[in-house]
């Protein structure tokens, strides 16, 4: 979360004090649409980057998905824990609940891989630098796509996969391909009648 502050503080990015309001107001969303965009295209050109920001944010603004970032992200089944189930007694605020492995929207969040974003190796306490540059550039599309400064390249789209990593999927059938930008294929939903 620190990183960006940091980050909106020494880029020489000018905003005007309302944007400043508005991103400091919405730094939780900002930064989930950042961790969304490290995980999902770090190594994708900043088009790409700003493609799969504007994804969530095209799905935000429709009726048919949750109305935030971070709902829109981690959007998929939950299970309760194991730990939190065996105990009847325990009120329903505190019971803890995780995504059903490999069925959420955005494929990183349900993996059953770690989400940490390491900037740092541990022992030799240096910097990763491809991660660290992939991170950087994560928030500033996101901060880009949050506050209008950048064009939804996608026209619209609501999905995407990668391409080069998968054959199509089978919901992808129903879906129209608005365009291909790098190694993501993005669609759009049909609107829900």
């Amino acid at each position: 979360m620190y990183f960006l502050l940091a980050y909106l503080s020494f880029t020489g990015t000018w905003f005007q004090s309302t944007v400043l309001d508005e991103i400091e107001e919405n730094v939780d969303e900002i930064y989930c649409l950042a961790e969304n965009i490290y995980h999902e295209a770090r190594g994708e050109p900043d088009i790409g980057k700003q493609a799969v920001a504007h994804v969530v944010l095209n799905r935000v603004y429709r009726n048919d998905f949750p109305n935030t970032i971070c709902a829109v992200i981690k959007q998929g089944p939950i299970r309760e824990s194991w730990t939190t189930r065996k105990n009847k007694m325990l009120s329903d605020s505190n019971r803890i609940y995780w995504p059903v492995k490999n069925k959420c929207q955005f494929s990183w969040y349900c993996d059953g891989k770690s989400d940490q974003i390491k900037l740092m190796y541990k022992i030799k306490k240096t910097y990763i630098k491809q991660n660290l540059k992939g991170w950087k550039d994560s928030v500033q599309a996101a901060v880009h796509a949050y506050t209008g400064l950048s064009i939804d390249p996608t026209n619209r789209a609501t999905h995407y996969f990668a391409h080069k990593k998968i054959d199509p999927p089978h919901w992808a059938r129903k879906f129209k391909v608005t365009t291909i930008l790098g190694g993501h294929t993005f669609l759009m939903k049909p609107v829900a009648q």
